[in-house]
């Protein structure tokens, strides 16, 4: 029989940040297993506190409130209309809480949790940059609750960071979400993060049922690899914004044209060299083999998604592109194109510092955001 519910401190209050992401290079490679990409943190978070309450409440970012509840089969149910990005809470507070009553062995039938969201990961108007704030709410989600019971002092950092990740992870497949999970690897390490993609073939559906989710969280994932990379100190990141906001979920969903079979597994094994190719590069400082690695990455994505007739390049990426090329700083956009954001790579400030006052001056949207390394 489980322990009664573990006392939680009443005035204990946990506050976490979890920040959002973008892609330096492996875009759509690495929705596939095996394949590598490399993501980093930026500077925008979303942030939860979570707390025991009288009553089981969430409090949204725009300062809507709900209630919430567990049902028989102990997990979350959220009352009432609602963004989708909450579904993602609800299912990370179901993987989350589940871990915690398996791994302390209580009873969180009677639990009451107050949660409390707010989120920097759009501008003032609402509109999202495309940081990847799915990912960042069920991390968040996910780490805040673990830490309400110290689990975090059983891990080492690095231990506690793949935990989350796995939690997160298991939270979006129990919704069926389609994407890469590299949004998870960056909010979970900070920093830049070499980031593989795992098999998912061992997660049958009966496997994320509630009762499992330790023995999951805590088994080798074939594939997995999360490792923090550090870039050269010298080399600086700029964020342009398209002011167009795009989906992964739907552009994956979108039916494209079929390429063959020995095509795509072309598209899956260069990718992956170049990654490896662009991670020995940045741990040897050499710029020129990252420039013409992270080059050849935008151009083999850019090719390989025009003979599928899918939508991934804007007019305003054309003119970014030029300017930052015009002072020799590499230009790529990240993630899965068709808006959202893209990114320069300089050797140095200066020469970043260049791009943006060249960007700005043609009216594009230079964000101010940088590479998150943690606290």
């Amino acid at each position: 029989m489980p322990n009664e519910i573990a006392k939680i401190n009443e005035s204990q209050k946990i506050t976490v940040k979890a920040p959002g992401k973008l892609y330096l290079a492996g875009e759509y490679a690495v929705v596939s297993p095996n394949q590598s990409a490399l993501v980093f943190a930026v500077d925008a978070f979303i942030e939860l506190s979570v707390f025991a309450s009288a009553t089981r409440e969430i409090i949204d970012n725009d300062g809507s409130q709900y209630s919430w509840e567990l049902n028989q089969s102990k997990e979350v149910i959220i009352n009432g209309d609602y963004e989708n990005e909450l579904s993602l809470t609800a299912s990370a507070m179901t993987v989350s809480l589940n871990y915690v009553a398996q791994k302390l062995d209580i009873d969180i039938s009677n639990l009451k949790l107050t949660l409390e969201i707010s989120s920097d990961l759009q501008n003032s108007a609402g509109k999202k940059y495309g940081f990847g704030s799915s990912g960042a709410a069920s991390v968040a989600t996910c780490r805040s609750i673990l830490m309400l019971f110290n689990i975090d002092s059983l891990f080492t950092q690095y231990e506690f960071q793949v935990l989350i990740f796995k939690l997160a992870a298991l939270s979006q497949m129990r919704l069926e979400k389609l994407g890469s999970f590299g949004d998870l690897a960056a909010s979970s390490l900070s920093g830049m993060v070499h980031y593989q993609n795992f098999d998912r073939s061992f997660i049958v559906d009966e496997k994320l049922e509630s009762s499992s989710i330790k023995l999951l969280a805590e088994s080798n994932w074939p594939g997995l690899i999360l490792r923090s990379i550090e870039l050269p100190k010298e080399w600086e990141l700029s964020i342009i914004w398209s002011e167009k906001a795009s989906s992964t979920e739907d552009l994956l969903k979108l039916k494209g044209k079929e390429i063959a079979e020995s095509e795509m597994r072309l598209f899956l094994e260069e990718s992956n060299k170049i990654i490896f190719n662009l991670i020995e590069a940045i741990k040897t400082a050499n710029w020129s083999d990252f420039s013409l690695n992270l080059k050849k990455n935008a151009d083999f994505i850019s090719e390989h998604l025009a003979k599928q007739l899918r939508p991934y390049n804007l007019d305003i990426f054309d003119r970014a592109k030029e300017i930052a090329e015009a002072e020799s700083a590499i230009f790529k956009i990240s993630g899965s194109g068709a808006g959202d954001c893209a990114i320069a790579i300089s050797p140095n400030h200066d020469n970043a510092m260049k791009v943006r006052k060249n960007w700005e001056a043609t009216g594009l949207k230079v964000l101010s955001h940088k590479l998150w390394k943690g606290i």
